[in-house]
This record gives C-alpha cells, structure tokens and sequence, in this order.
C-alpha cells in the first residue's frame, strides 16, 4: 500500500522499517503484524487526555493570572509566557499522536523541544522579576542564557527545510532518536543548574529579608 496504509505498532503508531539478515539455509521467514495505521482506530486514550488537559489547564491559568490584577505585574507576564509555551509543547504532542497529522505535518515532533533551552532561561527571569533583584538597564548579558536556545534552533533548521517524506523516513526510521537523547541530556544539566541558580537566588533573598527585618 502507502504510507497512509503502513504497518504499526501495538498501539498503532508508526513503527520503523524491518530490517532482514538473510542467512544460508533461511527458506522461510515469519512476520506478526500487530495493527495497520489506518486501521489503528481513535488517537484518544488516557496518554493524550492526560497533556490536552494539562494543557488546557495551562490556558486557564494565563486567563486567571491574567484578571485577577490590575495592572498585570510583569512577572506574571512571563510566568504567562511560560505557561503558553508549555501548552502549545503539549499540544503538538497530542496532536502528532495522531497517524493523520503526523502525515500532513510531522515536524510537529519537533516542536515541543524548543522548550528544552527556552524553559531554564525564561523561568529565572520570572523568578528576578517575581523578586524585583533584576536591574531595569537591560544588559547584554541578559541574552546569554538564550545562547543554547539559538544553538538548538539552528541545529534544527535543516530538519524543518526538510522534505516531509524524507523527515518521516528519518523519524520512523528513529535515525533521530540518537540525537534526541544526547539534546534531551544536554537540556537536562542544563535545567538542573538553571534550578540550583533560581534556588541560591531565593534563599539569598530569605536572608537577606530576614537581615532587614531584624
């Protein structure tokens, strides 16, 4: 058939390409096929209603922390940012769950990475603002933080100039996946020293109340 008709997993997503070692005195070969994509019926189960409703409830809370003060502190302006971003990374994984959408745009996959390098940045920033200890000047340090960010987004580039066919190939093929290890490692110390920077922060600023109060 095609790609619209191809062999899939148990759970009906895409699986990659078999890959058969012809060896002497082989005369017959025996393959189960667990389900056919176009047959793999609804995307709909407990994984996908669990991120469409953390992302709804991500919406929410931009429209609650959004109304509830006037006028909207800057802080919560990029807490919003954050929150935006997180909807739409779990929205396009919802949506490319789906055979149909992951066939008409399936750099979809792609999309919910760009949160990866953009996250730690962008959260210390709110926690600065949340404690008004960052300087109004902007400086250009400001920017490096988001040095990792540009990286990931020009290391990317290709793959969204990408023949759709081609990026499916690489992606049933998991040809990607070595790559998306090693970036989501990368991203995770990344994360981490971004946490332990926002946590210094805070407590600098607990003893340093504590020091005034007294």
């Amino acid at each position: 058939g095609s790609w619209e008709t191809v062999e899939g997993r148990k759970n009906g997503r895409a699986r990659f390409n078999r890959e058969i070692v012809l060896e002497e005195g082989m005369d017959e070969i025996r393959i189960e096929v667990d389900s056919w994509e176009d047959l793999s019926g609804t995307p709909i189960n407990a994984y996908t209603i669990f991120w469409l409703m953390a992302a709804i409830q991500g919406i929410l809370i931009i429209v609650v922390i959004n109304t509830l003060q006037r006028p909207v502190p800057k802080s919560n302006l990029i807490l919003s940012l954050l929150l935006l971003l997180f909807s739409i990374a779990l929205l396009t994984r919802v949506a490319v769950y789906d055979r149909e959408v992951f066939q008409w745009m399936p750099k979809l996959l792609l999309v919910p990475d760009f949160l990866y390098f953009l996250y730690a940045p962008l959260f210390v920033t709110y926690i600065r603002r949340l404690l008004r200890t960052h300087a109004k000047v902007v400086n250009w340090t400001d920017f490096l933080p988001y040095i990792p960010f540009a990286i990931h987004f020009f290391y990317y580039l290709p793959l969204f100039f990408m023949n759709n066919q081609d990026f499916i190939n690489l992606s049933v093929d998991q040809r990607l996946h070595t790559t998306f290890i090693w970036l989501g490692a990368f991203a995770f110390v990344f994360n981490l020293g971004y946490w332990i920077y926002a946590w210094k922060m805070i407590h600098a600023y607990q003893e340093e109340s504590e020091n005034q109060f007294s």
